[in-house]
């Protein structure tokens, strides 16, 4: 009997962890782990090891992470783009 594939819906998106996003930060800024390291006053292991998923960049690391690449720190934290916060913070009723 064939085995039957059966793929994700439309609306399904894959969601990015950490990881994905510090990778697509420094890819998305045409960077090298060695460039990215000297960038952010971290050692380039740290900056694998993160993008890896093997350890939790500090505070200060993921915004200087996001001011190296120029990308938004939010976005790095949470994965939410600029828009998606302030219409999520339009409907809590926070401005």
């Amino acid at each position: 009997m064939a085995e039957t594939l059966t793929r994700p819906g439309p609306s399904t998106v894959p969601e990015l962890t950490l990881a994905d996003r510090l990778l697509i930060a420094r890819r998305h800024a045409g960077m090298t782990n060695a460039e990215l390291a000297l960038a952010t006053g971290a050692s380039k292991n740290t900056i694998t090891n993160a993008e890896r998923g093997n350890s939790n960049p500090s505070p200060m690391l993921l915004k200087n992470w996001a001011t190296a690449t120029g990308v938004s720190h939010n976005w790095l934290i949470t994965g939410k783009t600029p828009a998606e916060s302030e219409q999520e913070s339009l409907f809590s009723g926070e401005s």
